[in-house]
């Protein structure tokens, strides 16, 4: 086909998506056919919809041109994954800074300490899985492997649910007095996969400082780096150490700033 005769075809298309509701994906298409330019459209699948007003700029630059030509620099069902997995990480970021403010807000009016031990329970329980939510959100923007991307989200979803369950029976306890109905739970929901991970992590921590005199030489230094992997993993993940772990980590010259805040 001639491009210089579907040049007026293309600027259609654009125009059209300019005046419409201008939906991201639909526009990043677009910009992923006529735009020429590999590096940016691989940036607008890194960082989807956030880049909006960009994306609607380089359009209307394409715009402008004496030709537009159709050659996509990126195949088209890889874009639209990557598209995907963009905005399913930016969903979730939304989610999590909502989260925030809700405890930023509620923190300077209650004392968790004060609350009846059912609600105190919730509230507790939102605050470590909203720490798990931030942990897992931020593997799911390193996972490179659609099965692993899609178990990460999945866990997510949960963990949303169960904050947002939470705060509503709090919210409805602090607006009203209502109490939570007590139900019996399964050893509830450490089910998660990174719950099972920090706990794991943790055991081995214990049990190897524990049977560290028992060992020296090579076995005992290739303890001490195996404790080390762990201790970083829960330092990373913002899980609880407790002070005397810590203590007899320092005592090995294991230490992390972070764990400061534990």
């Amino acid at each position: 086909m001639n491009d210089l005769n579907k040049t007026a075809e293309y600027s259609q298309e654009i125009k059209a998506w300019l005046e419409s509701g201008k939906d991201f994906n639909e526009g990043y298409l677009l910009f992923v056919r006529f735009s020429h330019n590999r590096a940016m459209a691989l940036q607008f699948a890194r960082k989807g919809a956030s880049m909006q007003t960009k994306l609607e700029y380089e359009l209307q630059k394409i715009l402008e041109r004496n030709m537009i030509i159709d050659r996509p620099v990126l195949p088209i069902g890889p874009v639209v994954k990557a598209q995907t997995n963009a905005e399913t990480v930016i969903d979730f970021n939304v989610r999590i800074q909502n989260q925030d403010k809700k405890f930023e807000l509620t923190g300077g009016k209650i004392n968790p300490a004060e609350l009846p031990e059912p609600v105190r329970k919730l509230y507790d329980e939102a605050a470590e899985k909203h720490k798990l939510m931030r942990s897992v959100h931020e593997q799911m923007k390193l996972a490179k492997k659609d099965g692993e991307r899609a178990k990460l989200r999945k866990e997510l979803i949960a963990l949303d649910d169960r904050v947002s369950a939470n705060w509503k029976t709090i919210e409805a306890y602090l607006e009203n007095g209502t109490m939570p109905e007590v139900k019996e739970t399964k050893a509830a929901d450490p089910g998660t996969e990174m719950y099972k991970q920090i706990n794991a992590a943790r055991s081995y921590v214990s049990r190897g400082l524990n049977g560290l005199d028992k060992k020296t030489g090579k076995k005992r230094d290739e303890t001490i780096a195996e404790i080390k992997k762990r201790f970083d993993f829960l330092v990373t993940n913002k899980a609880e150490v407790k002070k005397e772990t810590l203590d007899a980590l320092q005592k090995l010259g294991i230490t992390n700033e972070i764990s400061g805040d534990k």
